[in-house]
């Protein structure tokens, strides 16, 4: 029998069902997801198993994760990082389910390092992801559609920063990179490519409404500080994927507006992921835009913002037609 809970939504935290596992999930309450006018659900009492079938009738139902209460959070997040290697070994949960719960733990191990304030730490984090990032994001039998629909999106840095590694490092694969360390390497850079954000205000990054001249100034220091946290740490190409991801072809990016061939192609292909992934992120002053609007917004800026064969390449990895 289910009960209602009483506790308020914002308190819960996500569990993918490639994570529920009968035979390792710790003993935790978990909740059927909920609206935000909705109090959650509770699905399966802390002593209840749960079984096979019962993940495919959710399935069935359309339902990807279940929920966990914000006391037991530390508790997920330490089951998942102990035993993410097998958990993305489970053939029986689909590629995409699986890049879910990747998704989650890379967002969750990126908040945990960089609060440290060291880079260091960040980086070996990352180093490590970044092994299961390649080998579960070059699968034949996982699209970048896949992943895009999976994905979650919200105004995270930390969420913004693990898409953004995946989305990168499967459009490497896709534009012929197959070496497995130069793929790790990237993502391990597009992990990382935000982290001067963490020295901007939150109430800049988050602000709802236009930004002042001044505070997009501080907002265009990003690179250059993610920069300077990682010039010890990362080689000669991570640093240009960070320091140049914002920079356009026609030379009106920053921070010095660089063009064409003078940026670095590892930052040109980050470019890309990252502006796909901010046009389907939700801002506080306009809803996600759906993958066909967003991949329409960015064709415009093809060859003076993106470059023109690797957004190319981006867009036909989505099997859609866009108007012209």
């Amino acid at each position: 029998m289910t009960v209602t809970n009483p506790i308020d939504t914002g308190a819960f935290t996500p569990l993918p069902l490639a994570g529920v596992v009968a035979d390792l999930l710790p003993p935790i309450e978990l909740y059927l997801p909920a609206v935000p006018s909705q109090k959650p659900v509770l699905y399966r009492a802390r002593t209840a198993a749960v079984n096979e079938s019962d993940l495919q009738l959710l399935q069935a139902r359309g339902i990807d994760e279940l929920w966990v209460s914000g006391d037991e959070q530390n508790t997920v997040a330490e089951f998942l990082a102990n035993n993410l290697a097998t958990l993305l070994a489970n053939e029986t949960q689909p590629p995409a389910a699986r890049a879910k719960l990747l998704n989650q733990v890379v967002s969750q191990t990126l908040k945990d390092s960089m609060s440290c304030d060291d880079p260091a730490s960040s980086v070996i984090a990352s180093q490590d992801l970044a092994k299961h990032l390649v080998e579960l994001g070059t699968r034949s039998d996982l699209t970048i559609r896949d992943v895009a629909k999976v994905a979650r999106h919200d105004l995270c840095t930390f969420t913004h920063s693990a898409n953004v590694a995946c989305y990168s490092t499967m459009l490497a694969k896709a534009l012929g990179v197959n070496d497995e360390q130069e793929l790790q390497a990237i993502a391990t850079a597009g992990m990382l490519h935000d982290l001067g954000k963490l020295e901007i205000p939150t109430a800049i990054l988050n602000k709802p409404g236009r930004l002042t001249n001044e505070e997009f100034t501080q907002i265009k220091l990003h690179p250059v500080r993610g920069f300077q946290m990682l010039r010890k740490e990362f080689t000669l190409p991570q640093l240009m994927l960070v320091y140049q991801h914002h920079e356009k072809m026609d030379g009106s990016g920053y921070p010095v507006a660089c063009t064409g061939v003078e940026i670095h192609w590892w930052a040109r292909i980050c470019a890309v992921a990252d502006v796909y992934e901010a046009l389907t992120g939700k801002r506080p002053y306009r809803r996600p835009n759906t993958a066909n609007e967003a991949l329409l917004i960015m064709r415009r800026g093809s060859g003076t913002h993106f470059d023109r064969d690797i957004f190319q390449c981006w867009q036909s990895h989505f099997q859609t037609e866009l108007a012209p």
